[in-house]
C-alpha cells in the first residue's frame, strides 16, 4: 500500500512541464524502483539483523516488494507517453492519479478476499484523503 502512496506523492508536484523533459518519467520510476529497493532491504534487514542472509531470502524479500515496482508500470508507461508528445501531460498525470487512487480504494478488498463493507469504506475514504490532496494541489499550483 505505501508503495502507491508514494507513488502519489510523487505525481502530486509534478506538472505539464515535468512530463515534457522527461522529469516527471525519472520521478515517478525512481520514486518506485527507490522504494523498492529501500523496502527489501529494510524488510532483510529488520528481520536477520546480526545473522547471515541467503540467497532465498533476498530472492523473497525482492518478491514480496514486487508490488511497489507494479503499481509504477502504468504511471511510467503515461510519463514516457507524454515525453514522447503521444498524450498531453496533463492527461498522463492525471490519469496516473486516479489509477493509483482506484488502487488505493480496492486494496483492502484485494487482500482482504472476501472483502466487507468495512474494507470498502476505508479504502474509499483513503482514497478521497488522496483525491483531496490531488485537489488542493490543482488548486494552489494554477
Amino acid at each position: 500500500m505505501y508503495g502507491n502512496i508514494i507513488l502519489f506523492a510523487a505525481l502530486v508536484p509534478l506538472v505539464d512541464e515535468d512530463t515534457a523533459d522527461g522529469r516527471a518519467l525519472q520521478v515517478v520510476f525512481g520514486a518506485a524502483v527507490s522504494t523498492f529497493l529501500a523496502h527489501a532491504f529494510a524488510a532483510l534487514i529488520g528481520a536477520r539483523a546480526g545473522g547471515r542472509v541467503t540467497r532465498g531470502e533476498v530472492r523473497n524479500e525482492l518478491r514480496d516488494a514486487t508490488p511497489i515496482l507494479v503499481s509504477a508500470v502504468l504511471p511510467c508507461f503515461l510519463m514516457a507517453a507524454a515525453w514522447a508528445d503521444l498524450v498531453p501531460g496533463s492527461v498522463a498525470i492525471i490519469a496516473s492519479d486516479v489509477y493509483l487512487m482506484v488502487r488505493l480504494a480496492l486494496l483492502g478488498l484485494i487482500v482482504n478476499r472476501p472483502g466487507s463493507r468495512r474494507t470498502l469504506v476505508a479504502g474509499l475514504a483513503l482514497a478521497g484523503v488522496a483525491a483531496a490532496i490531488a485537489l488542493l494541489k490543482v488548486i494552489l499550483s494554477h
